[in-house]
């Protein structure tokens, strides 16, 4: 149920950045989790352990209240008749970009259960326990960076898909600012670090 309601408020979240409602996913985030919080620790204070249940589905269900409140105050598009051969460049162009994002993720999660293997295997429980502390600490805040940046940059790149050099540059520029947004925290870890 979580699953299903966490992708129901993704989908209104992705209209919202259709749209281009920067402050209204800010909003939208704010407001649910804090509606999420507080029903999902009054469910815990009224039931106990049987409340888990209700508290795991109180975030994503937060979401999809608020974000569909919010999506449905966007204005309405005309309805347009679009050929299926143009539906199919659109869409193709777009789902090869996914595939693109979705295999670095899928690489990006392998490398993370390599080097966790070779921790464990090479240094013990406790190293393994400061490299996942580490990269959780440091994948939150790079997360946090790419969220933000994401709001804009999608969008922006899927308009310019058709324009290899525009697509170029914007993918530079947000690669650049990715680096400078995440060296100060990736900075401290390593002076902070054994």
């Amino acid at each position: 149920m979580a699953v299903a309601f966490t992708l129901m408020g993704g989908s209104q979240i992705a209209l919202l950045n259709g749209y281009r409602r920067v402050g209204d996913i800010a909003r939208v985030s704010v407001y649910s989790a804090i509606l999420g919080t507080v029903a999902g620790v009054a469910a815990l204070a009224l039931w106990g352990q049987a409340g888990i249940i209700l508290y795991v589905v109180t975030a994503p269900l937060s979401l999809v209240i608020v974000a569909s409140w919010t999506a449905s105050r966007l204005p309405r598009p005309a309805a347009a008749k679009l050929p299926l051969a143009k539906v199919w460049a659109q869409s193709s162009a777009i789902i090869r970009l996914g595939v693109t994002f979705m295999l670095a993720g899928l690489a990006g999660a392998a490398a993370l259960l390599i080097a966790r293997a070779i921790v464990s295997r090479d240094a013990g429980g406790v190293a393994l326990g400061d490299f996942t502390a580490a990269w959780t600490i440091s994948m939150t805040y790079i997360g946090f960076v790419l969220q933000a940046m994401a709001t804009d940059y999608y969008p922006r790149l899927a308009a310019a898909m058709h324009d290899q050099a525009t697509a170029n540059r914007l993918i530079n520029e947000q690669s650049e600012i990715a680096l400078i947004l995440a060296a100060p925290i990736l900075l401290a870890l390593q002076a902070g670090a054994p």
